[in-house]
């Protein structure tokens, strides 16, 4: 960031390093990230987080599509959704839930080693 900055890519682009602090401390509270039309206007994804078995995050999945009217509406069934792929998969390499995971980073533990 210190190189590049926050280049605008759409209108809505987070381009203030504040707003982009803003926004992940709300992605790890609810456990999975927005793009809406951030990156190309008109296209909307949901992601989180997939973590190993030392608790770490070891990959992301998302879901990307059209924004539509429906999407509004639709945000949260979809983002339990990926949640619950992502924990399917974390669970296979021996990691925790995805809300297991985000909580402890918010309490500041440490991830287990």
């Amino acid at each position: 960031i210190e190189r590049t900055g926050l280049p605008r890519r759409t209108p809505h682009t987070i381009t203030k390093v504040t707003a982009l602090l803003q926004d992940l401390r709300r992605t790890a509270q609810r456990g999975y990230a927005v793009d809406d039309q951030e990156d190309t206007e008109g296209v909307l994804c949901i992601g989180t987080c997939v973590f190993d078995h030392t608790g770490k995050a070891a990959g992301a999945i998302s879901v990307t599509g059209l924004k539509q009217r429906s999407w509004d509406g639709d945000q949260q069934a979809l983002a339990k959704t990926v949640i619950g792929f992502a924990d399917r998969i974390s669970r296979e390499m021996g990691g925790p839930a995805a809300a297991e995971a985000w909580s402890r980073r918010l309490a500041g533990e440490p991830t287990p080693a």
